[in-house]
């Protein structure tokens, strides 16, 4: 059984055919039947007698009947389409005929099952109230026929039997197709559970699928960021003739601090990242500034100092757009001091992001530990005693005491 709502247009269409069916099927029976009747005489009628039966019986029943379906298509042209008042419409329809053939072909014993369509449609829609009223209407009307058929002078027959049985057919084919109504309500909503479920675990599957093409697409776009990396990273390397090695050494420095304070996995690599990439606004500074051998006036210190945004406006749609979100803070803010004085932006102690921190300590730690043109590298205990005179003003306090054991540890030597 489907587990869609009932289509009530549908059956009213059914419905309607059923109901022109049995119209012209009660003319031509009326005809046919009385057309017997008038050539046999049987039943002790005269010839003028079952011309007038014939006229009223057409009258009754065949007139009646087309009256019943042409109010009841007028009343469902006033209903919206699909609305559930289709059905007590159409329904009272076929009980208005049924009641009508019931009254008018008693002594035939057509009314002992007349009454079983309108319960059948019943259970076509699932309705137990629709049911309910329909008994209601059934007895109703049969208990009118019988006794409109027991008053009728002309007929005077005994028909305690017939309506006995018919009584006796109604209420049990109504007990089963309330019955049968109600195995057909479990079964929708049995029908309907496992489709939910059904679809619930089709959404989850799609779900699954979605994520693992989102994952892979994920990892596909991180393997092109870190190939991006490694090729900036190698062009600011190149850039730049007196700092050869100077990034990788900043990136293991960092990544040993980071994993020191036991930070995630993804930030770990992360920091990695943005120790390579912490210079890569140099590539927008004049060449000659970054190689001269000789120390920078003032002029030349401040366009260098131009790298920190630079750096920042380089990688920021690649931090927008991947996992590592912290790449273009790294390569903007390495230079600040936790009292507040460095630059761009003079951001002080933890309004400083950590990656930036963290670079700022491993970027000192390997510019005093490397020999440039216009100075020589400081020994091991020049370089701790610069870094403890900058804790808390150039550096936070907490990464120079792990900077310190892990100088302490061997895990960090220098060059």
């Amino acid at each position: 059984m489907s587990t869609k709502t009932v289509d009530y247009a549908r059956w009213r269409k059914l419905i309607s055919k059923v109901q022109l069916i049995a119209a012209f099927a009660t003319l031509l029976a009326e005809i046919v039947i009385n057309t017997i009747l008038y050539v046999t005489r049987s039943q002790g009628y005269s010839p003028e007698t079952i011309v007038s039966k014939l006229l009223r019986y057409l009258l009754l029943t065949s007139l009646i009947n087309f009256g019943a379906i042409i109010a009841g298509r007028i009343i469902l042209s006033r209903i919206p389409e699909n609305s559930p008042r289709q059905r007590y419409v159409l329904v009272m329809t076929i009980e208005a005929i049924c009641i009508d053939v019931a009254y008018s072909h008693y002594q035939f014993g057509v009314t002992l099952g007349i009454f079983v369509i309108p319960l059948s449609f019943c259970i076509l829609y699932e309705d137990f109230k629709l049911h309910n009223i329909t008994l209601a209407v059934s007895i109703a009307g049969l208990l009118a026929a019988a006794i409109a058929r027991g008053l009728d002078p002309v007929y005077n027959t005994d028909i305690v039997a017939e309506t006995i049985i018919a009584f006796t057919i109604l209420f049990v084919f109504s007990f089963f197709a309330r019955l049968i109504i109600n195995v057909l309500k479990e079964n929708r909503q049995e029908l309907l559970r496992v489709q939910k479920e059904a679809e619930k675990a089709k959404y989850v599957d799609e779900l699954n699928k979605k994520n693992a093409e989102l994952a892979k697409e994920k990892e596909r776009l991180n393997d092109l960021t870190r190939e991006s990396i490694l090729a900036l990273s190698n062009a600011v390397e190149f850039n730049d003739h007196y700092t050869n090695g100077h990034l990788q050494r900043v990136a293991n420095y960092s990544k040993l601090i980071a994993e020191k304070m036991e930070l995630s996995r993804d930030k770990i690599t992360e920091i990695y990242y943005a120790g390579l990439l912490h210079d890569v606004g140099k590539l927008g500074i004049n060449n000659e500034i970054i190689n001269k051998p000789e120390r920078l006036n003032d002029e030349e210190y401040e366009t260098i100092k131009q790298h920190t945004p630079m750096g920042y406006k380089i990688l920021r749609d690649m931090s927008e757009k991947t996992d590592f979100k912290d790449l273009s803070n790294g390569a903007k803010w390495h230079h600040e001091r936790f009292d507040g004085t460095g630059y761009p932006d003079k951001l002080k102690g933890t309004e400083i992001p950590l990656i930036a921190r963290i670079i700022a300590v491993a970027d000192s730690y390997d510019a005093m530990t490397s020999t440039r043109s216009y100075r020589q590298s400081m020994n091991c205990d020049q370089v701790r005693q610069e870094l403890i005179d900058g804790k808390g003003t150039q550096f936070d306090p907490e990464i120079i005491d792990i900077m310190l054991e892990l100088l302490d540890e061997g895990k960090i030597t220098g060059r």
